[in-house]
């Protein structure tokens, strides 16, 4: 919510996205608190990207303007997302668009778009342009009176699609509604758990921001701070999907398996990846594999469901990395042959008992801490961390199968006691 009072005009803006649909909702609502009637007009401007870098994909972006009063974008440059049809709509209808971003600011210096100084948007669209998506309303708002402005901003498979989505969701009682379902979905999951402690500001953020943000930007769009690359990290998500466990399991057991099939039959994963095409990095990241164990430990531990230990998951095919190779970006294929989420664990801890000199389990290309890669690069340094780390899932997963699998726990038991007396002796 965005408030804002200005020439005798109180301005309300909500923006939302729908839960179920992929739209992008902007309400604004605008009040006459003077005593004369205002005409106003009300421009939404946005640049289409559709890619990662504005200025490599701008010409590959083409417009087009729908009778309906719906500006549609495609690109052409990525054939994943080839196809699909980004759109852009307001209710009350536009009395102008325009989808070029060099008409609409102009070249002339100052804070007012060149566009917005004459008496409406030139209608300008096509391929080979600047693209952008620039809609203006002109309303009338007699003195004490309050007009809401709805703008819809999405994508989807098809123009019929869009234009379908753009008309039932500008609808002010539809934008409405949607709210109160926003509101109320999260509403359910963020209450799950509160917390009081002296500070109003840290009540605020650990009651709703927090966890707010690991579900829509972490899971959701996979967009932090210095990752906005929308491809799932194999332990970044394991990290968040357990912060969702008290609030919503559901999400964090179908992640759990998501996870699974990422690792290579060897046991190790893919340290990123992409949904959309499996591309992804296979390396020697020595912790990525032990966060799928630690995660399903601790979802049992919270929810007892140890049923999701017999779900069937498919393992990655692709090519193994070479002697001395460090990396290899690919896109993995699913094989046929699926084990259970136990079998990926044992898999994973396995692959992970791989000790050093000392003892300890051996660093690999990161252990974590991917800053310090070349620590092991050559196959001798030994992390610390990575033992403990190691020992605190040895622990949970003798625990886990000490009466279903006694001999495997008894390994498991027997090196967790070797490796704590490692760890004690030599750090």
């Amino acid at each position: 919510m965005y408030e804002h009072e200005s020439h005798g005009i109180a301005q309300e803006l909500q923006v939302f996205v729908a839960l179920k649909d992929p739209v992008k909702l902007a309400v604004l609502r605008l009040t006459n608190q003077s005593s004369r009637p205002r005409n106003l007009s009300v421009t939404h401007f946005a640049e289409w990207v559709l890619g990662s870098v504005r200025e490599q994909q701008q010409l590959h972006v083409a417009t087009s303007y729908h009778a309906s009063g719906v500006l549609l974008a495609r690109q052409s440059w990525n054939s994943t997302f080839e196809g699909l049809v980004a759109f852009s709509s307001v209710s009350p209808a536009p009395t102008s668009f325009m989808a070029d971003r060099i008409s609409f600011f102009g070249s002339a210096s100052g804070h007012v778009p060149v566009a917005l100084r004459s008496g409406g948007l030139n209608g300008r669209c096509g391929p080979l342009l600047d693209p952008c998506a620039a809609l203006q309303v002109k309303v009338s708002i007699p003195p004490g009176e309050t007009l809401e402005i709805v703008f819809v901003l999405g994508q989807t498979e098809s123009e019929e699609r869009a234009v379908d989505l753009a008309q039932r969701y500008r609808s002010p009682d539809r934008a409405h509604d949607e709210l109160n379902a926003v509101r109320e979905w999260w509403g359910g999951k963020l209450e799950t758990v509160q917390v009081a402690c002296p500070c109003a500001t840290i009540d605020a953020m650990l009651n709703g921001w927090l966890l707010y943000q690991v579900l829509a930007c972490r899971v959701w769009a996979r967009s932090g701070t210095h990752q906005s690359g929308g491809a799932f990290g194999f332990r970044d998500q394991l990290q968040d999907c357990v912060a969702l466990v008290y609030a919503a399991p559901d999400l964090t057991r179908a992640h759990l398996l998501r996870a699974a099939a990422r690792q290579f039959r060897a046991g190790d994963v893919q340290h990123w990846w992409h949904p959309e095409t499996g591309l992804g990095v296979r390396t020697r990241c020595s912790d990525d594999l032990l966060w799928l164990p630690w995660a399903v430990a601790r979802y049992i531990e919270r929810t007892q469901n140890t049923g999701i230990l017999d779900e069937q998951v498919t393992f990655l095919e692709g090519p193994e990395l070479a002697l001395g190779e460090q990396e290899k970006l690919f896109a993995a294929n699913s094989s046929h042959e699926t084990a259970t989420l136990l079998e990926h664990c044992r898999l994973a801890i396995e692959h992970a008992f791989q000790l050093g000199p000392h003892g300890i389990p051996l660093f690999g290309n990161g252990d974590w801490n991917d800053g310090m890669n070349r620590v092991g690069s050559e196959g001798r340094g030994e992390s610390v961390w990575l033992g403990w780390f190691l020992l605190d899932i040895l622990r949970d997963w003798t625990g886990l199968i000490r009466h279903t699998n006694p001999p495997q726990a008894a390994v498991w038991d027997s090196r967790g006691a070797t490796l704590k007396e490692a760890l004690e002796r030599e750090a």
